[in-house]
This record gives structure tokens, C-alpha cells and sequence, in this order.
């Protein structure tokens, strides 16, 4: 399994729900995390590393949830950049993370 597969199935298994659940949750998430991706956007423009960070550990903490593990993986790197107060090197990995998203819509949409 590549870095953007994603079982649903074993998603389902392991938070004890049917794979029809687990579609339904993450229908119902997209608009939210569009919405994160968005203002992570934002925030980079303003320069805002701080909040760009905790936006981002808002999204981990989401996709992490239903087990989407590689879009974790980027979001948990721009937390950590933020918190650290880095400037540079956000670009690639807010792209990263729209880049899995997509990959997510397209399967489960």
C-alpha cells in the first residue's frame, strides 16, 4: 500500500464501525477540512507561524482520527514548524496536504 491508499475497511474495524459510517464521517469532514487547508493558506500569507501551527494540529488531530496517517504525517510537520516558529518550507507541505486531500475525495466522494 502506497503513502495515499487508504483502507476503509480497516479504518471501520478499528474504531468498531461499518465502512458505511466511516464513508459518512468522512463526507461529512471535507468541508471542515477544506476549511483548515484554507486558513492554513491564510496564515502562512500573514506570516502567522504560530496559528498556522495550531490550525494544523487541528487538522492532524482530525485526519489522524480516521486513520488517514500520511496527511497526519504533513500536518504534524507544519505543527511542529509553527511551534518552533520557523518561516520557510510551509509552501510544499500545504500543497502535500491538499494533494492527500484530493486523493481522499476522489476515493470516498
Amino acid at each position: 500500500m502506497n503513502k495515499n491508499e487508504y483502507d476503509i475497511d480497516k479504518t471501520a474495524s478499528a474504531l468498531g464501525l461499518t465502512p458505511g459510517v466511516v464513508a459518512s464521517i468522512i463526507k461529512e469532514m471535507i468541508s471542515t477540512v477544506e476549511e483548515h487547508i484554507s486558513r492554513m493558506k491564510t496564515l502562512l500569507e500573514a506570516g502567522d507561524y504560530e496559528n498556522l501551527g495550531k490550525t494544523a494540529h487541528k487538522l492532524k488531530g482530525m485526519v489522524a482520527n480516521l486513520r488517514f496517517e500520511h496527511m497526519a504525517a504533513l500536518a504534524k510537520s507544519v505543527e511542529e514548524k509553527g511551534r518552533a516558529g520557523e518561516q520557510g518550507g510551509y509552501d510544499v507541505l500545504i500543497v502535500n496536504i491538499e494533494d492527500a486531500f484530493k486523493e481522499i475525495g476522489r476515493a470516498h466522494v
